[in-house]
Formats: C-alpha cells, sequence, structure tokens
C-alpha cells in the first residue's frame, strides 16, 4: 500500500528508507523525541535532533559544474584539494547568493540598490558512512588542509560510540 503525502505524518522522525551508511536511531529514543501537541520542541530536543544530524555524513554532487581552486577541473563532488569533501548535519546543505543591483543614482551622488539574498541547493545528498568521512578528511588532512582537526575528532568520537546514548530521564524529553 503505497502513502500519499496527505497520509504522512509530519511528526514521525523515523524514516523508512534510512541509508544503511547512517546510524539508525533507537526507538525508545525516536519515542521521547516527539514534539508536543503544538508541534514545539523542548531545548533538549532540538539540541539531541542536531546531534543525530550531524552524525549523519555525505557526499554532495557537483550539479552546478563548479570548478576545484586546485586544479581548475569540475569533479563529480565538491571538494577540497581535489579531494572530497564530506560533510554533516543540517544547516550545510545551502548557499547564499548575496546581490546588490543599482537601481539608480541620485542627485547628491548616492546609489539607490536593491539588496538580495537568495540559497539555492549545492547538490544531491550521496550518503556515506563515518567512517567513509573520517577517510576523506584525513586525506584532505594529509594534502595540507590544517582546519581539518576539528571535524576529524568529531568523527572519532562518533566511532568511538556513544553520542546517540542519552539519559531518557531528562527533564526535557517526553516520557
Amino acid at each position: 500500500m503505497s502513502t500519499s503525502p496527505s497520509q504522512i505524518d509530519a511528526q514521525q522522525l523515523a524514516l523508512a528508507d534510512v541509508p544503511p551508511e547512517w546510524v539508525t536511531v533507537p526507538p525508545e529514543l525516536l519515542e521521547r523525541l516527539r514534539p508536543n501537541r503544538a508541534g514545539i520542541y523542548t531545548p533538549e530536543q532540538a539540541k539531541f535532533m542536531d546531534r543525530i544530524a550531524s552524525a549523519r555524513h555525505y557526499l554532495l554532487r557537483n550539479e552546478y559544474g563548479f570548478r576545484c581552486r586546485d586544479c581548475n577541473r569540475v569533479h563529480a563532488y565538491l571538494t577540497v584539494g581535489c579531494v572530497e569533501r564530506p560533510w554533516h548535519g543540517l544547516s550545510e546543505v545551502y548557499g547564499i547568493i548575496e546581490e546588490y543591483d543599482p537601481l539608480w543614482e541620485n542627485a547628491d551622488g548616492t546609489v539607490e540598490a536593491e539588496h538580495r539574498i537568495s540559497g539555492y541547493r549545492l547538490g544531491s545528498v550521496v550518503p556515506i558512512s563515518a567512517r567513509d568521512a573520517l577517510r576523506y578528511w584525513l586525506k584532505i588532512r594529509d594534502r595540507g588542509y590544517r582546519q581539518t582537526e576539528k571535524y576529524i575528532r568529531e568523527i572519532v568520537l562518533q566511532l568511538q560510540g556513544g553520542f546517540l546514548e542519552v539519559d531518557l530521564s531528562l527533564p526535557g524529553l517526553r516520557q
């Protein structure tokens, strides 16, 4: 039986098609992460959902044909130092463009301009495992990019386990 969009439960946190590369959230935890009847999450719930999202790593396809800064070629995925750059979480999937279009020049020489900010999707998400993300970050670091250490530490902690462990009796998590 197929589900039409009008039948999808917007409050459902578990996805039927979670890629095998991503850790599945235990059902007892999912039950505690449901919003209240008004659809509002507690700060503790929001923080924990962000933790889950940040543990899900992916590559972004280079669908716009951005050229690599190092070799000037177009790679299949967005890269750093010609190595696929791993992404994680929810906030890294969009790019922002800020534009100022001059409309007219005033008599005093000042220019009136339209200020536009727009966002666009950087590319399609391709799920990868935390181990693969670590492997890519180590390759990027080996190419001389030292700002990778933060990401490497985060992934190592995830691989050591416990990042989804939580005291289910926390007051901000629903009973």
